[in-house]
């Protein structure tokens, strides 16, 4: 049975300054509250394929929907079945605006949220890089993070003030996840801290949602970038697919990179520089982004082995260990990363603590995330 039913709904507009109204963006923005825009999908984007457009109220393209609201966006689309939206701009805030809209669906075909998503018939029988020892089971945080929100009402002032803390140690730690997934999450628990009476609160779930927009711009250049280019380029992982190289069959794994959605393998291929931002903003399902990853490093070890013998089966790290682990510092968190060997287990897995200065022994691989 259908149920037709009209909610309200609101959405960032992001990246004003980079568009057509740039050059008079604080005239535009005083402006802009109380007039009405449309949000139009623009597949022509050259790096995110399911952008959503923002068009202002003379029809200029002046940004778009922010990465964690588009999918909502989406499922309004298919729901109403609009080829657009309308709504009213109700807030500034910084230099994204707030457009607020009204929309009538249809129960039964909103849908799930990762229906927008095209990679769910992709067939991979290839390895799967295990997570590292060292990694810093975000899925942790998260649970702890849903524990202590079911306590709120009970906290006194030091357990805000350790709420606080966690919750900044998991936003620094959030952006090097970049899957749809974490997208997603940031958003839900931003929505649930923004709805909570508290300013400390408010400011998280800002500094959430500005997170998304942060790693969006690392993945280019930057820590999330050079984070994910030490994986792809084979210091992950790389002892584990020797032993078990035999296992899988290599042309076939190749074959399957190729016919992944978007020819994304192939832009590998030609254009690694820009690969960790494809990847980000293709918004691909955690499960599905590491098989990708864990495809394209196997072949890339089996390419370097045919090529360089069996001294040195990858340009960074010998056979028989990989290369000793660097230390990445993002937000006052020191990381070492990706080593594989060590069985030291992270502080951050037995106390999440009050001091983050001083949080530099936990280890940072794929997060597998609880959302």
């Amino acid at each position: 049975m259908q149920i037709i039913e009209k909610h309200s709904h609101q959405f960032r507009i992001v990246a004003l300054p980079y568009y057509d109204i740039g050059d008079q963006l604080d005239t535009f923005m005083e402006e802009a509250i109380g007039q009405r825009m449309t949000l139009r999908p623009d597949p022509s984007n050259e790096f995110d394929k399911l952008a959503i457009g923002a068009y202002d109220w003379e029809g200029r393209h002046v940004g778009y929907v922010s990465r964690d609201d588009r999918e909502i966006v989406y499922r309004l689309l298919r729901g109403s079945g609009r080829q657009s939206l309308r709504g009213k701009v109700t807030e500034r805030k910084h230099k994204c605006l707030v457009l607020e809209c009204i929309v009538s669906t249809t129960n039964d075909e909103m849908g799930d949220d990762d229906s927008i998503h095209f990679f769910k018939d992709w067939q991979y029988s290839g390895p799967v890089i295990p997570p590292m020892r060292e990694t810093v089971k975000l899925e942790y945080m998260v649970d702890e993070i849903e524990d202590r929100l079911d306590e709120q009402l009970e906290w006194n002032e030091d357990d805000m003030t350790n709420f606080v803390l966690l919750m900044q140690r998991f936003i620094a730690l959030s952006k090097f996840d970049i899957s749809s997934d974490m997208v997603l999450l940031r958003r839900r628990l931003a929505l649930e801290l923004n709805d909570l009476d508290d300013d400390r609160l408010k400011e998280l779930s800002e500094e959430l949602l500005s997170t998304n927009g942060r790693a969006g711009r690392e993945t280019r250049k930057g820590e999330v970038n050079d984070y994910w280019m030490k994986i792809l380029k084979g210091e992950a992982g790389l002892h584990w697919l020797t032993v078990h190289e035999k296992e899988f069959d290599a042309e076939k794994v190749r074959q399957e990179l190729n016919a992944f959605p978007e020819l994304i393998y192939e832009e590998w291929l030609k254009c690694p520089d820009l690969f960790v931002s494809k990847l980000y903003y293709l918004s691909i399902p955690r499960e599905v982004l590491w098989k990708l990853v864990s495809g394209i490093v196997f072949t890339g070890m089996v390419d370097a082995k045919s090529k360089q013998g069996l001294h040195n089966i990858s340009g960074i790290a010998p056979v028989a260990r990989p290369s000793a682990p660097s230390s990445v510092s993002f937000n006052n968190v020191t990381i070492a990363q990706l080593s594989l060997d060590s069985k030291n287990e992270t502080n951050i897995d037995k106390n999440f603590g009050q001091v983050i200065d001083n949080h530099d022994e936990g280890m940072i691989g794929l997060p597998k995330i609880v959302s």
